[in-house]
């Protein structure tokens, strides 16, 4: 009889672990497309600062009529050297997401074995319990 209650008690604290897990999956997925999303945005905010710049540079070169100049003035610069600031403020920011998302696809990783295994561990218990344990995933 003790046995039968302790195999009860270690299927509902698996269960409620699996309910738990499946939860915080949920979270970290959500997390992950945030981050992703963001991601996006930081590469389209990247490339608009670039065709800025880009612009910027052929607008201030076209003032000229002749050869290019080798130098340009200091404000020029100055705005050339802020813009290049900026580039290097996104890509640092997008490095530290891309690392998140790989921090937290990991996660997820971890967290689906856990699931696979505490579900392996009910059909165990199921089946020396003549059960059948069904597998509910929320979507």
């Amino acid at each position: 009889m003790t046995n039968l209650l302790k195999s009860y008690d270690v299927a509902m604290r698996t269960q409620n672990e699996i309910v738990y897990m499946k939860n915080e999956n949920k979270i970290i997925s959500k997390n992950l497309k945030s981050l992703e999303q963001k991601k996006q945005f930081l590469n389209l905010r990247k490339e608009n600062i670039e065709l800025e710049r880009n612009n910027y540079i052929e607008k201030t070169y076209s003032q000229f009529n002749s050869e290019l100049p080798k130098y340009v003035d200091k404000n020029t610069q100055k705005e050339l050297d802020d813009l290049r600031e900026v580039v290097k403020k996104l890509n640092n920011e997008l490095q530290e997401n891309s690392n998140r998302i790989e921090h937290y696809e990991s996660e997820i990783n971890k967290m689906n074995k856990k699931v696979e295994y505490s579900f392996s561990i009910s059909r165990k218990i199921g089946e020396v319990r003549n059960e059948h344990f069904e597998e509910e995933y929320d979507e």
